[in-house]
């Protein structure tokens, strides 16, 4: 079983302090002894060469994103995410949509990824159709607020 990896990972300073990254078992590794001490100072959180390390900043919220609308009267065009197939268009042309409300829903790799608008408005374009085939970045629809 995994039990002694756990219970070292577990009982890890660095993991009980709450400061591991995803380099944790790259800087640590597995069943290694503890260090005696973290480093401190520097060393301790985000650095890069030469430069100081970045100010923390707010992770976004879906709301902050919903708030940011492009500008006043232009359409925005909405395009995939990835290749996929699209399984249905919820929307027609000239359709009032609501923030979030899904309008189409794409298919890669038996995945099926809503692609909902970012903001209410009106649909003023489908670029798509069922069973269309699309690349990453080709236009699906497009909105304008």
């Amino acid at each position: 079983t995994n039990l002694p990896f756990l219970r070292w990972l577990v009982a890890h300073p660095a993991f009980r302090d709450g400061t591991p990254t995803t380099a944790f078992l790259t800087e640590y590794p597995p069943l290694s002894p503890a260090p005696l001490r973290l480093p401190s100072g520097p060393w301790r959180g985000a650095f890069r060469l030469n430069l100081p390390a970045p100010e923390p900043t707010a992770l976004p919220t879906v709301e902050h994103a919903l708030e940011e609308q492009p500008a006043a009267g232009g359409p925005q065009t909405l395009t995939a995410p990835m290749p996929g197939t699209v399984l249905r268009v919820l929307v027609a042309p000239g359709e009032a949509v609501e923030a979030r409300q899904p309008l189409l829903v794409l298919e890669a790799m038996k995945m099926e990824t809503p692609i909902v608008a970012p903001y209410a408005g009106r649909v003023t374009q489908v670029h798509v159709e069922e069973g269309t085939s699309v690349a990453a970045g080709a236009p699906l629809v497009a909105l304008e607020s």
